[in-house]
Parts: structure tokens; sequence; C-alpha cells
């Protein structure tokens, strides 16, 4: 076991200490389940304490030679639990995401999944604990890393040596995509995206609330890049506190939403190792969090008009060519990116035409992505012909009518019977 290979300076300064494990229940506790870990058989998940949960954390990321144990009287029981969680990781090559889900209750996971621990105390302090203080721990011992912020909701712990860095450049123009990732889902395109909406594609257009939309996408995002083993990912999810402020949390609307949430995390848990981490209560600071929410709600607000304009525009300039190919998904194949004039930092799509063997026909395309066909041709054909074909039946109706008006020839009314007046 690698927990006390070597016992230094401690890190815990700032934690009070306490017992190692405790059956008590508490007010306020983060719930954790680790999907690819669900190894304890006890329908009580066992309770840790604050410290004695990154002391497990510690050990399972390997940084554990910079803590010590303590004077806990049950570290024996402590270190029983973290060997039975840690049995078969030494093979599993997954990058670790760390999911921290507000808004909801417990049993939507603890139906059919068991919870692999608790911690009690402060939800504010575990939050500050495990999602502020670990990640800077983990920068600064595990593999020499850097922390990165990759969007408002995701934060990545990378080796300093992977000089790739894919997820960075795969998320550097999310905002520009986030449209587009999730009409894709809600068409079901790619296999993991089928199943998971099939029979369900007119309940996700139900759902319009942007928050939602963007950590979904964000999530969907994720799933389709390619990632180093020993990256560590740490994200919060507060869509659905925005969805029950709206709706009500006993609302269709809010359980489909985090119904399609708890599916798509299982889909991720094929690609990484998840702990998912459910407040017992959700105003751990309620107006720090609502300030919080807010502002993240303009912003998106702001991200989505800018989407709107560009759907009824024909000329969208870009800052970079990537930003320009990355955005239009290269300009959907009916074009490509060319820059404007002299300036290096306006790009947008060129459009062309392509022609379909198989009906003979020259399809012309358009919009900001050329995604859109241009029928200008064909309607002012249609336009103009209607109008001509109009114009003859006018013409003929009144030609008709001009004609009816003529007096008879000579002959022919002279061979008319006149009527007589009775």
């Amino acid at each position: 076991m690698r927990f006390f290979s070597s016992l230094s300076v401690s890190l815990l300064a700032v934690l009070s200490v306490s017992s190692a494990l405790t059956s008590d229940h508490h007010k306020e506790s983060l719930t954790v389940y680790e999907l690819n870990s669900q190894s304890h058989s006890s329908s009580e998940a066992p309770v840790l304490n604050q410290k004695d949960s990154l002391l497990y954390l510690a050990d399972k990321f390997d940084v554990s030679d910079h803590f010590k144990l303590g004077n806990s009287q049950d570290k024996e029981e402590l270190i029983k639990f973290i060997d039975s969680q840690h049995q078969g990781l030494e093979t599993n090559l997954k990058p670790n995401l760390f999911i921290l889900i507000r808004g909801i209750k417990n049993d939507l996971f603890s139906d059919d999944l068991t919870p692999t621990y608790q911690i009690s105390g402060s939800i504010k302090d575990s939050y500050h604990l495990l999602f502020k203080k670990f990640p800077k721990i983990l920068k600064k011992f595990h593999h020499k890393n850097d922390l990165i912020e990759l969007t408002n909701e995701i934060k990545l712990i990378s080796p300093k040596s992977d000089s790739n860095r894919s997820l960075v450049n795969h998320f550097k123009y999310f905002n520009d995509q986030l449209v587009q990732i999730w009409q894709s889902f809600t068409r079901g395109s790619g296999s993991d995206n089928e199943i998971l909406i099939s029979k369900r594609n007119s309940q996700l257009k139900l759902i319009n609330d942007k928050m939602f939309i963007n950590e979904l996408s964000q999530l969907i995002h994720l799933n389709e890049a390619d990632v180093n083993s020993q990256d560590i990912l740490f994200i919060e999810l507060n869509s659905l506190i925005s969805i029950a402020k709206k709706i009500g949390s006993e609302s269709s609307t809010f359980k489909f939403s985090g119904k399609i949430l708890k599916d798509y995390l299982q889909i991720l848990s094929k690609k990484f190792n998840i702990s998912i981490l459910v407040p017992s209560i959700s105003n751990e600071d309620s107006s720090a969090l609502s300030k919080k929410l807010n502002k993240r709600s303009n912003e998106l607000n702001k991200l989505f008009q800018t989407h709107k304009k560009r759907q009824t525009s024909d000329q969208v300039y870009f800052a970079s060519e990537e930003s320009c190919q990355t955005s239009t998904n290269s300009c959907e194949g009916h074009g490509e990116c060319i820059q404007v004039g002299d300036d290096n930092s306006k790009w947008l799509c060129s459009c062309s035409s392509t022609f379909n063997k198989s009906t003979q026909k020259t399809t012309v395309w358009t919009g900001y992505n050329c995604g859109k066909k241009d029928i200008s041709a064909q309607a002012n054909l249609l336009l103009w012909s209607s109008l001509a074909l109009l114009l003859i039946l006018v013409g003929g109706v009144q030609l008709l009518i001009s004609m009816g008006n003529e007096p008879l020839p000579g002959v022919l009314e002279a061979a008319t019977i006149p009527k007589k007046n009775l």
C-alpha cells in the first residue's frame, strides 16, 4: 500500500483533526458516487470527515507522500476503506473526472447506484476543499501539472509535458460551436447520442434553458475529445437549479433533464473515471451562488443572441482561419474560409456550388456557414413565370370580353330574327 510509504510535512494544518470514519449522518454532507468503482457492498455508505476525504483522494492520485495520517484512533478502518476502493485501479488508464451537481436529490442516482462514501460537514467548506484547494495540490505535486480553465464550468489538470494539449485545443472555440453541438445532439448524430435520445427527441426540444444546453453540450464535446490518461477534470453543473427556479423541481422537464444528465454521465464513464458529488442541500451559500448563476446566465444570453444573429446573416467575420473552420464546420463542406482584404483578423466563408451526378442538378449554397441552399434563382424563375402566365390569362379573358361586345356583321345581323314587343 502506497499511503504510508513516506510521511512528510502535512498540508492539512487548516483542517481540525477528527475521527477517520463515523456512521453519524449530518445535516450537511456531500454524497460521492464513483461510477467506475462500485465496490462498496454495504447499504450504508461510510461517512468521512473533510480531512479524511482529502487523505483518500491524496492516496488515489499518488500524492500521499505529502500528507500524514495524524493521530486518528480509527486509522486502520480508514486504511481498510482506502484499500477496498483502490482495488484494480493500477490497471485503469482512464483520465479522472470530478463532477459537482447542484440542485438534484440523491434519489436520482441512489435508485441504481451505490454511494461510495459521504463527506460530512459544511458543503461550502467541502466545495472549497475539493474544487479549490485540491486542484492546487494536484498542480503542485502530481506530475508537475498545469491548472487550466477550459470553460467557466470545466477546469483541467494536465501534465506540462503534454505539449499537444488536445483538450485545450478541443475547447478553444467551444462558444462558437455551442449551438451547432446542441443541434447535432438533438438530431441524434453519433452512435452514443442516437442511443441516448431514442424516443426522447420531442422532449429534448422542449428544453430551452440556456444553462442546461450549455452544460450538456460541454459534456457532449468532452466525450468527442482525445484525452490524456493523466488528465484530471473538475466540472460544476448548476443548470438544474436554474430549471427548478423557473418551473419547479417537480416538473416533468426538470426530472427529464436530470435523467438525461445522469444517462450521459454513464456514457462518459466508458472514457473517464467519474466521481459525482451531490450536495445534501442546494443552498450552501445561496446569495453567492445566486450571484454566480445570474452572472453566468447573462453571459449565456449574450452568447445565444450572437448565434441567433448569425443565423439570419449571410456574412459573419471570424478572428482567424482556425476559428472560421471550427465554428462553421469548415463551411459545412460547401466552401472555404478566406481572408477579407489585408486584415488577418477578418475571415469568412466563401460558398461554392455542388453538382449532384445522380439528379444532374447544381445546388448553390449560402449563409454565414454555407449551410443554406440558395433558391433565389428558382424563386425568381417561379415568380416571373407565374407573373407571365397571369398576364396571359388576364389578357385572354379581356380579349374574349371585348370580342363578345363587338356588333355582329351585317349578314349575320340580317339573319337574326328581331324580338317583337308584345
